[in-house]
């Protein structure tokens, strides 16, 4: 989630988060994992944001969206619809704006092999597939391909960031806080 945001909105420079195990105890033994987080971020594009996930929360089977608003539109994604990104253009006459859905289908990188026609969309083991090959080729052709180990450390430093707000109760600057246990 945190990857998808930097890579979506850019580096995140300030965050205050919440974060909260439910259940410390689990079938009699200690539990060392988050159960829920949300995280208020500000990123250095000056654009604001919030990042959520729940480990408890019921009704949702893939629960990984986002939704990206900009002075000239927006864009929303969801994982249960995976084959599919909503639009919203802020520009033509009024009575016809509003979110379209663009399906995926062979125009779109990585989806040729896979879905052959609009609407014939890929599953999660197809996306696995997309991602092996996107590493074999990295490896292949010696060219580093996303994510890299410079982004996984960015997405380390936001979660390190985050846990420092958490125990201090403020906002906290990103980047620097790796020393932190």
């Amino acid at each position: 989630m945190i990857n998808a945001a930097l890579a979506l909105v850019g580096p995140i420079m300030t965050v205050q988060a919440d974060i909260e195990t439910l259940y410390p105890e689990r079938g009699g033994k200690t539990v060392t994992n988050d159960d829920q987080a949300q995280m208020m971020c500000r990123f250095a594009s000056g654009a604001m944001g919030h990042l959520y996930f729940s480990r408890t929360a019921h009704g949702r089977k893939m629960g990984y969206a986002y939704e990206i608003t900009g002075s000239t539109g927006a864009i929303r994604f969801d994982q249960e619809d995976q084959n599919a990104i909503w639009l919203y253009r802020a520009s033509g006459r009024e009575d016809q704006r509003g979110f379209t859905k663009i399906l995926t289908r062979p125009a779109h990188p990585d989806y040729a092999a896979f879905c052959q026609g609009p609407g014939h969309g890929t599953g999660y083991q197809d996306q696995i597939i997309i991602e092996a090959r996107d590493f074999l080729r990295a490896i292949e052709c010696g060219e580093s391909c996303w994510p890299t180990f410079a982004d996984g450390l960015a997405v380390a430093e936001v979660i390190a960031a985050a846990r420092d707000s958490h125990r201090s109760g403020r906002w906290q600057d990103v980047g620097g806080t790796m020393d932190t246990p």
